[in-house]
């Protein structure tokens, strides 16, 4: 059938199958994207291990390779040490066996006087004195070798105990490299755990943040009812009450004063990480504590509600010294000690 006025076909439902049209999928597009997505995470990730297996292999081969080349001059070293000593113990051998025949003959060289010759001619003296410095200068340098031999010795024992040092030393900074590796991958393992534990359940976060968020308008909300102050309906009533007020603070002493909610002090907080004037806000502090009457008990408790920073820091350190919270610190340390301090 066709519309009037339109060259478009309408089914009408009595038709064949074929000229149906297809059913719609719903929801396809979703899981083809997270399909999409998941693919492409792992194949990211696949590359980054691929990455890393490859860089650790190629600095284990730079590592095998720096050993090698380290063992081979620690033997080449050794060879020619040895090779010096075989040399130096050859020379010392030729020379001993030369000295005794040297000696030997310079001795016979020497004119020993007698009683048909009591001096000798002045060749013979010649000779004689010729022979003296020649067996002087031959055990002088005998002595010089025999020490030089020592020193070789000494210094032979030094260098194969600073091998074994360096040995040790190498081996324990492998093993501290190893370890400090093994940290790092299982510090990265946990982060990647976190991120994906926080990935599959993304209302935990907030959950948490949400309590946090509660629990410290609560507190924000009870320090603010400890500084409410209910003041009188009627402007009458308020001239009577400011009025007893001021009568109370001409006449009534410290010792009476009570009161029973915290004031709000108008000063700014005390921070001494950012080199707040101390002075200043100490001054402010107890003008503000004397014109409110706050006892001598709460005075501790009103300073710590205007201490931020390290100052609040140190007054809890205090608190934890003292075994006890803030607001029984009164108990252990008066505000005269308190002030001190």
């Amino acid at each position: 059938m066709r519309c009037k006025g339109s060259n478009v076909p309408v089914n009408t439902g009595g038709g064949s199958g074929a000229d149906r049209p297809p059913p719609v999928v719903v929801g396809t597009g979703v899981s083809d994207e997270s399909d999409t997505a998941t693919g492409t995470s792992s194949v990211f990730t696949d590359a980054v291990a691929a990455a890393k297996a490859q860089q650790e292999a190629a600095e284990a081969e730079r590592q095998r390779l720096a050993n090698e080349a380290a063992t081979q001059a620690q033997q080449t070293a050794e060879a020619d040490a040895a090779a010096q000593d075989q040399r130096n113990a050859a020379s010392t051998e030729s020379l001993i066996h030369s000295e005794s025949q040297w000696t030997s003959f310079l001795q016979g060289m020497i004119v020993v006087p007698s009683d048909a010759q009591a001096d000798p001619t002045l060749a013979e003296a010649e000779r004689t004195h010729l022979a003296n410095l020649m067996l002087g200068m031959m055990r002088g340098i005998m002595w010089s070798n025999t020490l030089l031999q020592a020193h070789l010795r000494t210094k032979r024992q030094q260098r194969q105990k600073y091998q074994q040092d360096i040995v040790v030393l190498t081996t324990a900074i492998r093993a501290e490299a190893t370890q400090q590796h093994q940290l790092l991958n299982s510090a990265l393992a946990r982060i990647n755990s976190i991120e994906a534990n926080a990935s599959t359940a993304p209302g935990c976060t907030t959950d948490v943040t949400k309590q946090l968020n509660e629990r410290i308008d609560h507190v924000v909300t009870i320090i603010g009812d400890i500084g409410v102050f209910n003041g009188p309906d009627t402007i009458s009533s308020m001239v009577a009450a400011i009025k007893m007020d001021i009568t109370k603070l001409q006449t009534r002493p410290d010792a009476a004063t009570k009161t029973y909610k915290m004031p709000h002090f108008d000063i700014s907080k005390f921070d001494d990480y950012n080199k707040s004037d101390a002075l200043t806000c100490w001054q402010r502090f107890l003008t503000e504590a004397s014109c409110r009457t706050v006892p001598a008990d709460d005075m501790m408790k009103a300073l710590y509600l205007q201490l931020i920073g390290g100052a609040q820091a140190w007054m809890n350190h205090l608190a934890a010294i003292n075994k006890c919270t803030i607001a029984e610190l009164h108990t252990h340390i008066t505000w005269t000690e308190f002030k001190k301090l």
